[in-house]
């Protein structure tokens, strides 16, 4: 069985959407947001094809 964090970031999107996920210096990021800028990042990896070096 293979563990993605992609996996668990997008049900704790789901579930807690509005939720914080980061605090850092008075700033907040939800659930919803970390999901949205971690898909956005993903997607920027794989249009510049950068591979998954794990495999």
């Amino acid at each position: 069985m293979e563990f993605h964090f992609n996996n668990v970031w997008t049900a704790l999107a789901e579930e807690f959407p509005d939720r914080p996920a980061l605090i850092c210096e008075g700033k907040t990021v939800t659930w919803s947001e970390f999901n949205d800028r971690a898909a956005r990042l993903a997607g920027l990896f794989a249009a510049n094809s950068v591979n998954n070096c794990a495999s």
